[in-house]
């Protein structure tokens, strides 16, 4: 029997060693399903492209879905500084950042898979968006009681402000995970715990 290769077969071999690299690759760097059914999507691009304003967030974006548009909209860039002022404040009554920068690496490959398109952010990118993002919406809620002397939330005490942020943080693609507020919620600490900040007004 004639075991030998044809030049023919050789190639054909070689072709398919590349295309078994090249899948499984792709295999790998895609996230394992999440065990939970829903996901968070974009919008479809024919609703978003029949009004784009509609879907877009005015004053702040949230997520990874949105992770890029402050550095491609300058109009959302100023309260990724508030995102700051809000872990500073939440620094100065628990300590370093490193507990929530290590929580956020726990729960990294489990938010990933939390959302239907693949996430295209480096991985301290994505577990810092997750601590500043998640930080500042439940510094938010967590008690809004102005301090005169705190020039930092002058922003705020706009009605328009207010306003805005409701509409920003109920548009879909604008979002970060429930179990990701869940943390942090659980891990400040509340001397009052009555919420003041009231959107609609």
């Amino acid at each position: 029997m004639d075991n030998s290769i044809t030049e023919e077969e050789e190639e054909v071999d070689i072709d398919v060693s590349v295309a078994l690299r090249e899948l499984t690759r792709k295999l790998e760097r895609e996230p394992n399903e999440s065990s939970a059914g829903f996901k968070i999507r974009k919008v479809p691009e024919h609703l978003r492209t029949e009004n784009v304003k509609a879907y877009e967030p005015q004053i702040i974006a949230i997520g990874p879905l949105n992770h890029s548009l402050p550095w491609e909209k300058t109009h959302l860039a100023e309260m990724q500084k508030h995102k700051v002022i809000s872990l500073k404040k939440l620094l100065r009554r628990r300590g370093s950042s490193q507990r929530y920068l290590v929580a956020m690496g726990n729960l990294e490959e489990k938010a990933r898979c939390s959302y239907a398109e693949p996430i295209d952010m480096y991985r301290h990118e994505f577990v810092e968006m997750l601590v500043l993002d998640a930080c500042f919406i439940v510094e938010l809620f967590r008690k809004f009681k102005p301090d005169p002397m705190d020039n930092d939330n002058d922003v705020f005490r706009e009605s328009w402000v207010r306003k805005k942020l409701g509409r920003d943080l109920l548009l879909a693609d604008n979002q970060l995970l429930f179990y990701i507020y869940s943390f942090f919620f659980s891990n400040y600490t509340l001397k009052d715990t009555t919420p003041q900040f009231q959107m609609h007004r």
